[in-house]
């Protein structure tokens, strides 16, 4: 089932991106995706690097991505208007996660307990990520967040949908299938992992 979603996501994303951006791309777009299902390639970190930034390019990845983009605009401007004075709109660090393409922002209004991810996009918590565990270590939660990341890349943003409503509407929390196959690219001891990423 897994390399089914993933080809339906690659075809789509080979369709869509041909008609947009042209077949070169479209047909890169659809190979780039595809080779996610095969499990050697999916671990290489040269790979997650290429399908992290390939989903910029990505029709599928759009919806999370574009949500997360909206996001990342909206923190901006109330930690402007507020000239970082309030504390709940106070963004601590934004930086680019070079190995996956991601843009994360620690802080800002729009956040939530712990972290989150939409689609290139990830959002912390700085009261979580305060380093008091081993698994609350910036480093620590990025790794998972961007496993987040390259799920959008390999599954599209609907998958990104359905792990949100698994692990907080249904409450699988980190027993959600996509929860466990994020966390294979963190592999913190004692969690529970569908070993894609690593």
């Amino acid at each position: 089932m897994r390399g089914f979603m993933i080809g339906f996501n690659a075809g789509m994303n080979g369709v869509l991106a041909a008609a947009i951006f042209g077949p070169v791309i479209g047909v890169a777009v659809g190979v780039i995706n595809f080779l996610a299902t095969f499990d050697g390639i999916a671990k290489n970190s040269v790979y997650q690097g290429i399908l992290g930034w390939s989903s910029w390019l990505m029709p599928m990845s759009w919806g999370a991505t574009g949500a997360g983009l909206i996001v990342f605009v909206f923190n901006l401007i109330m930690a402007g208007v507020t000239f970082q004075q309030w504390d709940a709109a106070k963004i601590d660090k934004i930086a680019i996660d070079w190995k996956t393409g991601s843009i994360v922002t620690v802080g800002g209004l729009v956040r939530g307990p712990t972290a989150f991810d939409m689609g290139n996009f990830i959002y912390m918590n700085p009261d979580y990520v305060d380093g008091s565990t081993p698994d609350r270590t910036y480093d620590a939660i990025l790794a998972h967040e961007t496993g987040h990341t390259l799920e959008v890349g390999a599954f599209g943003s609907a998958f990104l949908v359905m792990d949100f409503f698994g692990e907080n509407v249904v409450g699988a929390g980190a027993d959600d299938y996509g929860e466990k196959i994020a966390e294979s690219h963190a592999n913190r001891g004692g969690r529970n992992t569908i070993p894609m990423w690593g």
